[in-house]
């Protein structure tokens, strides 16, 4: 009589264990394991196959049964004792070769360790709970079973490692005459291809490396393949370390979506939890973003997949801040450890001794990539090094070595796990003090570097701190944090912001370090002296935001002369003269170079003065004096030569070598030196090729106008003002020309009480001839309606 497969299973696996009574679970977890069956189906295939073997339920002559406990083979067997290789207990999968019915993402894995194992006698997959070791591990045993015969054999439910050899032994269906299993074991597979694969090692990992140790010693053909969270660190051992599935694009179609393993898993799980499901374009940005909060872990997707029979796509992406929560309900058949996502990581946590569970929790506060440097500041034991190695060997923190010294992370669903304990620890906040204090110091000691050298040439990513500055100025700033912990921080961290052009978030921390000085006067005055500059720049960038820019620099000012700190009164008087240069009030801007230029030889940087005599030759261009304003320049620029590229771009806003020269060109221009002026800039402009422009030195709304296009970038005013404007607004191009010659010959006169500049007639003519040349432009440029700007903006 025919049967069907899993009825053959059933018998195989029965007959496997003679006399044995194998339970209603276990025969389903063994024949259908990654199916929920009702016991029902299993009497159905258990009749059918007492049927073909002519048994009856009164007088069993196979198989026999135990009423609510489960079956038995009981007729006597023979064994083939010319076998050429051993009896092995079936893959937990299937005896008939059958594995998970997909596996995504895993072929170069599977042929890698494939290939290790017919190379190598011990072979040690490692990864992190759930990543989907022992399914790739299966993989390999099938890939390998045309050369190699297997035994599979569990060891989750092995409380003591003592029992390895007995359950192998078990496992192989030796019986057992002497006290030394092992010797058996040996004598029964040598001489066979065979592989004997070990799952979950690593809660018996001591006792694994022995007996892998003891079999390979006194063997020479078996081979041994293990699953472990950690290396066993036996003799000849080689580890291949299971990364996490490929995660998509953060906003990526499905198409772009679907090329991602995680993706494909997800897909995959949902369509078999609902009944049919294909990823669409409107749900593949949320799936993406559920692969990548679960870090590509497979058991994890896998769960997340679980809850779409009672959460949308949207809301379990919003959701999975909770994910412990979330994710706690897996198959019925799988091992108690993969039913939740917590008991998952509970699985390697627990099994960690106190000193590495305590440097988990501690690491815990670091998002992003973290320094070894940075780890050993939060981690309280003085053993750190050795605790972050003890953590990546048990694949609970990832190390990327490729770029010289070690980067280490922790998986988002391993961080959040950890910060939890040390919450309910109560130790979070002195942990973050710690976190506070080495960052500060960190960046306090780096301020120099991070101001004046190529962000390439930095010692360290010092970029990479930004996740973990965030945290703290939230925990600083909030409920439970220190705030003037959080005060200092910011204060320290201006530099990096400035440098990053993290505008928003600076002037956030500012705000809010400033809104707890500014009512403790005499608190941190030299923090408020530093705060206000960080305000006030941002301030003075845009157009309408220069009065608030003012009085942040005169505050800045005031609190500087009151401590008596040079360095900060140059930077204030500086800012303030910016302002009025840019508000066309160049008598005023020469008092303050005046001040600058008094207050200068005391600075601790002796470039100031250099600096201050840039000030002052642009303010003589704007008075009108060009002649005394190029010598100026000159000289400046001379005694310039001496300071590192770059030195005072941050601090200042723009790089003091290209500013004079660009006003050096200005004032060669308005003297009629038009070939100079144009050698300048064209070697200014070769020698700053490949340097970006620093941080908030952007112009305003409509900014770069005419007078800066002429000077010095002829092909620039070809894109602000070509043909179709110059045609459409002629009368104001006019003037527009005509005024910016005034400006530049500094001619004035009185006109209702003011002071106001007007072009004499030489200076019109020479106006009109470059409006000429406006209309000589190509006419093959965008024409953009007449909306382009003719507002007149001032290097200073």
């Amino acid at each position: 009589m025919p049967l069907g497969s899993r009825a053959l299973d059933i018998l195989s696996f029965l007959a496997s264990h003679p006399g044995e009574l194998k339970t209603n679970n276990e025969i389903v977890k063994q024949v259908w394991p990654n199916t929920f069956v009702d016991e029902a189906n299993l009497r159905v295939h258990l009749s059918a196959l007492r049927k073909a073997l002519g048994d009856t339920q009164r007088s069993p002559r196979f198989i026999s049964n135990v009423p609510g406990r489960g079956y038995a083979f009981i007729a006597p067997l023979e064994r083939d004792n010319q076998a050429a290789s051993p009896r092995v207990a079936p893959l937990a999968n299937s005896n008939s070769g059958r594995f998970p019915a997909r596996i995504f993402g895993r072929e170069e894995s599977i042929a890698g360790i494939a290939g290790q194992l017919t190379k190598e006698r011990l072979v040690t997959i490692c990864g992190p709970g759930g990543i989907g070791k022992s399914t790739v591990a299966k993989a390999v045993l099938s890939r390998c079973a045309a050369d190699l015969n297997a035994v599979w054999i569990d060891l989750s439910e092995v409380g003591n490692g003592v029992l390895i050899p007995t359950v192998v032994a078990s496992e192989l269906g030796i019986l057992i005459r002497t006290d030394n299993i092992l010797k058996e074991i040996n004598a029964h597979l040598d001489g066979r291809n065979v592989v004997v694969a070990l799952d979950s090692c690593e809660h018996v990992v001591e006792h694994a490396a022995e007996f892998a140790e003891a079999l390979l010693d006194q063997t020479t053909s078996p081979r041994i393949l293990t699953t472990s969270r950690e290396p066993l660190r036996a003799r000849g051992e080689r580890v291949y370390r299971l990364q996490p599935l490929g995660l998509p694009p953060s906003a990526a179609t499905a198409a772009a979506a679907l090329i991602s393993p995680a993706v494909q898993l997800f897909v995959d799980r949902a369509d078999a939890c609902l009944g049919g499901y294909e990823l669409s374009d409107v749900d593949a940005p949320y799936v993406a973003e559920i692969c990548s909060r679960l870090d590509g872990i497979a058991l994890a997707i896998e769960l997340a997949a679980g809850r779409l029979e009672s959460l949308g796509i949207a809301t379990l992406s919003r959701s999975l801040s909770d994910c412990f929560r979330v994710l706690s309900r897996g198959r019925r058949t799988a091992l108690p450890r993969h039913q939740t996502l917590r008991a998952t990581i509970d699985w390697s946590y627990l099994r960690l001794p106190p000193p590495e569970q305590q440097a988990l929790k501690e690491l815990s506060v670091l998002p992003g990539g973290f320094t070894g440097e940075t780890a050993r500041a939060v981690i309280s034991s003085a053993e750190a090094d050795d605790l972050l190695a003890a953590l990546v060997s048990k694949s609970l923190l990832v190390a990327d070595t490729h770029y010289g010294e070690p980067v280490y992370r922790l998986l988002d669903t391993t961080r959040l796990y950890a910060s939890e304990k040390l919450a309910d620890a109560g130790e979070f906040s002195v942990v973050m003090s710690s976190f506070s204090e080495h960052l500060t110091a960190l960046l306090e000691a780096a301020e120099e570097e991070i101001y004046s050298v190529s962000m390439d040439e930095w010692s360290q990513d010092f970029a990479q701190q930004v996740p973990g500055l965030r945290a703290a100025l939230d925990w600083g700033f909030g409920k439970s944090g220190d705030i003037l912990r959080g005060v200092r921080l910011t204060v320290a961290a201006l530099p990096l912001f400035f440098r990053l052009s993290l505008l928003d978030e600076c002037l956030v921390a500012v705000t809010k370090a400033l809104g707890h000085l500014d009512v403790r006067p005499d608190l941190d005055e030299r923090s408020r002296m530093k705060l206000y500059p960080a305000l006030g720049w941002p301030q003075m960038r845009s157009t309408d935001g220069s009065k608030h820019g003012i009085a942040a620099w005169t505050t800045a000012l005031h609190i500087a002369e009151k401590l008596g700190d040079i360095d900060y009164q140059l930077r204030a008087i500086w800012a303030l003269w910016v302002d009025a240069i840019n508000r066309g009030e160049p008598r005023p801007a020469l008092e303050l170079v005046d001040r600058y230029l008094a207050a200068a030889p005391s600075a601790p940087d002796w470039a100031d003065v250099i600096i201050g005599r840039r000030m002052h030759g642009a303010t003589l261009h704007w008075l009108g004096r060009h002649a005394e304003a190029a010598d100026e320049l000159r000289m400046m620029l001379a005694d310039y030569e001496t300071v590192p590229d770059g030195r005072h771009s941050v601090r200042f806003q723009f790089d003091q070598r290209v500013t004079a020269r660009i006003i050096l060109a200005r004032c060669l221009w308005v003297l009629g030196e038009e070939e100079a002026a144009l050698r300048e800039i064209a070697e200014t402009s070769q020698s700053s090729a490949g340097h970006p422009p620093p941080p908030f030195a952007q112009q305003r709304p409509g900014g770069g106008g005419m007078s800066h296009s002429f000077a010095f970038r002829p092909e620039r005013a070809r894109s602000r003002i070509h043909p179709a404007f110059a045609r459409t607004h002629e009368s104001a191009v006019t003037r527009c020309l005509e005024r910016l010659c005034g400006l530049l010959r500094g001619r004035t006169s009185a006109q209702s009480g003011k002071a106001e500049r007007v072009p004499d007639a030489d200076t019109l003519e020479h106006g009109r001839a470059r409006r000429g040349r406006l209309h000589a432009l190509p006419d093959d440029l965008p024409d953009d309606g007449g909306q382009s700007s003719c507002r007149l903006r001032l290097p200073r």
